[in-house]
């Protein structure tokens, strides 16, 4: 299980990298009508992407190190 989730965390820092206005999309779709992201929402989405590849990546080592737990 704990595999799955380091690379839910590898796929969503991904995508949110590469696509951060359908990260905003995705987030406000019910609450602003036409909206468009700021320029600040696209680089704090690109860099919460970034940590979440490396958060993935470090606890995919962890456990194959043995260190983490299950």
């Amino acid at each position: 299980m704990s595999i799955v989730v380091c690379f839910v965390c590898i796929v969503f820092g991904i995508f949110a990298i590469c696509k951060p206005e359908k990260l905003w999309k995705l987030d406000h779709f019910l609450t602003v009508k036409d909206g468009e992201p700021t320029e600040l929402y696209l680089k704090v989405a690109r860099a919460f992407g970034v940590v979440l590849i490396l958060c993935g990546i470090v606890y995919l080592i962890l456990m194959m190190a043995g260190v983490a737990g299950l």
